[in-house]
């Protein structure tokens, strides 16, 4: 008796992806709820984003570090995470100015669990 070999294939045709954007409309940061609607510097980036496509590569996390919030916006396909940190004023926040071990810290937390993402891919 010869062995049967039985291989199972499956195609699948490539579904449009209609939403791939998670927006955490229940977040509040900085004083606001939905803060991607309700802070208008924060909804500029994501329009801006819409408007050259990279909106399905961005992502928006907010940390509360050291007694301020602080929120990361970064392309998915950059590796430049923590290279646009802003402070609830939409004011750009230069990391050089932490110390090495701030800076680390700060990093961490925003790519950790107690970070909130407010804008970023399905997962």
């Amino acid at each position: 008796m010869m062995p049967l070999l039985v291989v199972f294939s499956s195609c699948k045709k490539d579904k449009r992806i209609i939403d791939p954007l998670r927006l955490n409309s229940e977040a509040s940061a900085c004083g606001v709820k939905d803060p991607v609607n309700n802070l208008p510097w924060l909804k500029k980036i994501v329009q801006d984003a819409e408007k050259d496509k990279s909106a399905r590569y961005l992502w928006i996390r907010m940390v509360d570090y050291d007694g301020d919030t602080y929120i990361d916006s970064w392309l998915g396909y950059s590796s430049c995470m923590g290279c646009n940190i802003f402070d609830c004023s939409g004011k750009r926040i230069d990391s050089q100015a932490f110390t090495a071990e701030q800076r680390g810290e700060l990093l961490l937390a925003l790519s950790g669990e107690e970070s909130t993402v407010l804008w970023g891919r399905r997962e």
